[in-house]
């Protein structure tokens, strides 16, 4: 398994979009033992995915989904692709009510649970979070 900070600068480089498996094959092994980590790497591949070769958009959009970055599988064409489990993820991540149009992620869903509970909430979180 190769590090982190490697992976950064492979998804960097774009040598790897000619033979991509490899690459997601190792971005899978992160996000399974620090998810933290993989889905950072998630969102850089992410970044590249009109570069990326559409047999392979079913592995991002599963890592997609595994780290809980949910609002980024909005593609009409791929949600019909996503398996049953991921689609029932998806779905249950649809903001309800007024703004039926968003998916959120999933820190973004356990906060609104919590305000739609009656709990108080401070929220302490980075710049394109979503706090809005």
């Amino acid at each position: 398994m190769i590090s982190v900070i490697e992976t950064r600068k492979i998804i960097k480089s774009n040598k790897w979009l000619e033979n991509p498996f490899n690459l997601l094959s190792e971005v899978a092994n992160i996000c399974s033992s620090n998810i933290d980590a993989g889905r950072e790497l998630v969102i850089r591949l992410l970044e590249k995915q009109e570069q990326i070769d559409h047999r392979y958009q079913e592995i991002i959009d599963d890592l997609a989904m595994q780290v809980g970055l949910y609002p980024y599988i909005f593609d009409q064409d791929r949600l019909g692709d996503l398996s049953l489990r991921n689609a029932l993820i998806h779905a249950a991540h649809r903001a309800e009510g007024l703004m039926d149009d968003f998916v959120l992620h999933s820190a973004q869903a356990k906060v609104l649970r919590l305000l739609l509970s009656g709990e108080s909430v401070i929220l302490s979180a980075p710049t394109s979070f979503g706090k809005s």
